[in-house]
């Protein structure tokens, strides 16, 4: 094992006591209950963590494996934050996805939100103000749940991969300009709900592919997750059959993560109610379940999956954020979060006693170096509560809710990302709301370091989950 170098119908949904119309819960089948019609998300990664004391916009999990194109700056955040949301437009859509990326070339962050059953939106950035861009997204009304920004063609702009609610994987190409339109749909007979995806080399073939974590019990399918291989030109295709394993599980977080150092990406799912799953790459894009092995044999209700070498000794890491269980068909009342420690064998070990005592109904996470230490902290998006901070302490999580602005009431978010956007070299962070504003937290940057006056070009993949 190396170290690390550099880097469907069929689930009751109940959350705000809303049932999926049509559905009908078995006994066996235990769901995340976001609502049918709503991390990180937020989609994770890999085996080497992105340099984090860089100040580099690449996300600590983000799947994407190619570098900003500009020289990494300093990182200049305190990990204190204020209330920059005036800086964002309002929102009265359910927002579930949020990806970051300089769309448009121009050398800042824009964002992509992804809305469900609403119009979704691509923001640009002015000088630290976002405005929604008239035209740059296609009036396409989706089931949107989470949302990726990456190279899928190799033409030196972002793309967007839209994931929605039993609905298919939909691209979106950029025109080099910022401005999207649909160019293909895949997996147009999913029957799931859909609400995490992987968007990562899976195949070695130095293209970015789907991978599919589905819930559902109760459908045709039986929420089995898929693999959608790019290919070549920004489509894709299914699978061959046989390179997932057949498995019935309510799959909601998903993460790609080199958990054994072999230079390939497998993947960690995140099960609501049931065993985690790791799924072992062969290489070429085919997986064996490996969580018998590899994985600690404990059970949540996990939503969400970030990777990074927590404790700092070389080996990635798994967060595991969890909503806890639902009953009598009311929304869960959170539960505590997991953490899985990596290992020069790749076997994880269950470090979760480690973690503050916080019980949440955790949705979305995003890894960053928030105090510029140079080791991975923690946001985390919470349902039905306020947005949560965690610090890296000597390689423990500790909480600092605190350093966030008054402003942090509690709230109704599923999903949070993390860039520059005004252009200080500290990692700021949004988060989401559910038919409310987003927002916006700034990083306060050192007043010892000079702010740079303008950000170089450049470009980052998806920045928000796994």
């Amino acid at each position: 094992m190396k170290k690390l170098s550099t880097l469907v119908c069929g689930v009751a949904l109940v959350s705000l006591a809303v049932i999926a119309p049509g559905c009908s819960k078995k006994s066996k089948s235990s769901s995340s209950t976001v609502a049918a019609s709503t991390s990180s998300t937020t989609t994770v990664i890999v085996s080497g963590v992105s340099p984090i004391g860089s100040g580099s916009t690449t996300p600590l999990n983000s799947s994407s494996t190619t570098p900003p194109s500009a020289a990494p700056l300093s990182n200049t955040g305190t990990g204190n934050f204020i209330d920059g949301s005036s800086a964002l437009p309002g929102s009265t859509t359910d927002d579930f996805g949020i990806a970051a990326g300089d769309f448009d070339g121009d050398g800042d962050l824009d964002l992509m939100i992804a809305a469900n059953t609403a119009a979704s939106r691509v923001l640009e950035n002015n000088g630290g103000i976002f405005t929604v861009r008239p035209g740059a997204f296609p009036a396409i009304v989706m089931r949107a749940t989470d949302v990726h920004a990456r190279d899928l063609d190799k033409d030196g702009d972002l793309d967007l991969v839209v994931a929605s609610n039993m609905e298919p994987i939909r691209v979106f190409k950029n025109n080099g300009a910022g401005t999207f339109t649909l160019s293909g749909s895949f997996a147009s007979n999913n029957d799931t709900f859909t609400y995490k995806i992987a968007v990562a080399d899976f195949n070695g073939d130095g293209y970015d592919d789907v991978f599919m974590a589905n819930a559902g019990l109760n459908a045709p399918s039986s929420g089995q997750n898929r693999l959608l291989i790019n290919d070549t030109s920004g489509g894709f295709k299914e699978a061959t059959a046989g390179s997932v394993p057949v498995r019935s599980d309510d799959s909601i977080g998903i993460a790609a993560i080199d958990f054994d150092g072999d230079g390939d990406l497998d993947v960690f799912v995140a099960n609501f109610g049931t065993p985690h799953r790791l799924l072992v790459n062969d290489g070429k894009g085919g997986f064996t379940d490996g969580s018998d092995t590899f994985l600690p044999p404990k059970v949540t209700y996990g939503t969400a999956v970030s990777v990074a070498d927590f404790n700092q000794d070389g080996y990635p890491d798994v967060f595991i954020g969890s909503e806890g269980a639902p009953s009598a068909n009311a929304p869960p009342t959170g539960e505590q979060n997991a953490l899985f420690l990596g290992s020069p064998s790749g076997v994880m070990s269950d470090a979760s006693a480690t973690l503050p005592r916080l019980v949440d109904t955790t949705f979305g996470l995003i890894a960053l170096d928030a105090n510029g230490d140079g080791a991975p902290d923690l946001a985390v998006a919470n349902l039905r509560g306020i947005q949560g901070l965690l610090l890296n302490v000597n390689g423990r999580l500790v909480n600092a809710v605190a350093n966030f602005p008054q402003s942090n009431t509690p709230g109704d978010s599923l999903g949070c990302t993390s860039g520059d956007f005004n252009g200080d070299r500290a990692p700021d962070l949004i988060f989401l709301q559910r038919r409310a504003k987003p927002r916006l937290f700034l990083n306060v940057p050192r007043p010892s370091t000079p702010a740079a006056a303008a950000p170089p070009a450049r470009r980052t993949g998806n920045l928000s989950p796994i």
